[in-house]
């Protein structure tokens, strides 16, 4: 529970004060054409993420269903930018770094 918290948190931390009221849905569908409505992300790249195991989603497929619809989890796409933006934000600091040192 502790983690769902702390995710969520992050979550909330993505949007600025002015949308914190804004509630993202739990789970989204991938884009048939363009780019998702919240993060911007292709249907390619939810997918490709997803397969590298970086984002979750989920499969609803019913006993006698040829295609299953696949739902992204928002958190985890949320939680995958952040830590993106964190590690971007580390390697710019260590990039200011040396050259200062130098």
């Amino acid at each position: 529970m502790k983690d769902n918290t702390a995710l969520a948190d992050r979550t909330k931390s993505l949007l600025s004060d002015h949308d914190a009221h804004i509630r993202l849905p739990l789970y989204f569908r991938a884009p048939v054409h363009g780019h998702d409505p919240i993060f911007s992300l292709t249907r390619a790249k939810l997918y490709q993420l997803d397969a590298a195991g970086l984002i979750k989603s989920v499969s609803l497929k019913e006993r006698f269903q040829k295609r299953a619809t696949r739902l992204f989890v928002t958190e985890s796409v949320a939680h995958y930018i952040a830590t993106c933006a964190a590690r971007s934000e580390a390697e710019a600091a260590g990039a200011t770094e040396g050259r200062a040192e130098g």
